[in-house]
């Protein structure tokens, strides 16, 4: 037991894949679909998130196991099923580490010009599966620590921007509509900042190293949803108060540009550098759960069954 991972550990891996670096660098479309009210688009996009992750919490609890989508369609389908959404898991996996090495070098390319890509894509990869070829409890230790530096960041942007928007020296602007293109765009805004709380059934792909999972697993859940919406919330609250949104929706790097604003530079770095770690704590909680899916199947003789009828 002293070798899994704890409710902290479990609530670090669920944050770092929800919290991306999309909130860092595209906010401006989703303010573009309904303005101001992008605060509230956020909550509604929580909504149907929270009642979805209602069925992880339950089959979490039930089949506390690693490899979750391979276990859930093969007990209760049928054992091909399960094979097909294991090796969709892990196929679905292997492509989401590649695309976020890539988002990894055009963030870097904001502050950066002239990077080799590949190369250093690769680096990053090879960087991360080195880390958990270490271990699952030392990579979940690297991912406390950037979870931890990431959620700072952003609670340091959004109080102070907070505290700025409170102080004599802020001068409001007119923030236009509250409902920028009606209640369509609302909805819409709504719909696609749902796809910022997906990943938080990736628990169940390590719920065979979850220490007490059939408590950990809808606790950690829980308290990562609603930190991540509250967090949502406020970075998108603070953004749509200090900038104009017709100035806003042009900025190419959302948070950074915005608290550069009203904070020093050496903060905004130390935000900045939150960008970087939202892309590597998901690519981080990615390598997780590849090993685990084909670990399991492995186990179970799959992937040797599969092997003797190729040949």
């Amino acid at each position: 037991m002293d070798g899994k991972i704890g409710l902290i550990g479990v609530i670090s891996t669920l944050i770092g894949i929800m919290v991306g670096a999309a909130i860092f660098i595209l906010l401006g479309p989703l303010a573009a679909q309904t303005g101001p009210s992008l605060t509230l688009a956020f909550l509604l996009g929580a909504i149907p998130a929270l009642f979805g992750s209602v069925y992880y919490m339950q089959l979490g609890s039930i089949f506390p196991s690693s490899g979750g989508s391979y276990i859930f369609a093969s007990r209760l389908l049928n054992p091909t099923l399960g094979i097909l959404a294991g090796f969709f898991m892990v196929f679905a996996g292997v492509g989401a580490v590649g695309m976020l090495a890539l988002g990894f070098i055009n963030y870097l390319s904001f502050y950066f010009t002239n990077i080799p890509v590949i190369p250093i894509a690769l680096l990053t990869i090879l960087f991360f599966f080195f880390i958990n070829f270490l271990g699952i409890r030392f990579a979940n230790k690297l991912q406390v620590f950037m979870v931890g530096w990431m959620v700072l960041a952003l609670l340091i942007f959004i109080i102070f921007g907070f505290l700025h928007q409170q102080s004599a020296e802020f001068v409001a602007f007119d923030k236009g509509p509250f409902l920028r293109n009606g209640v369509s765009g609302l909805l819409m805004a709504a719909v696609l900042s749902f796809y910022s709380y997906a990943g938080y059934g990736i628990v169940t792909e390590i719920g065979g190293e979850i220490k007490n999972p059939q408590e950990n697993t809808p606790l950690a859940i829980i308290i990562s949803l609603v930190t991540v919406a509250l967090i949502y919330m406020g970075v998108s609250y603070i953004c749509t108060s200090i900038v104009p949104i017709d100035e806003f929706i042009g900025f190419s790097a959302s948070i950074p540009m915005t608290a550069s604003l009203f904070l020093p530079n050496w903060v905004v770095d130390l935000i900045a550098v939150g960008g970087f770690l939202a892309i590597f704590t998901t690519l981080n909680a990615i390598m997780l759960v590849i090993p685990q899916e084909l670990a399991v199947m492995g186990n179970e003789g799959v992937i040797s069954k599969l092997c003797f009828f190729a040949v």
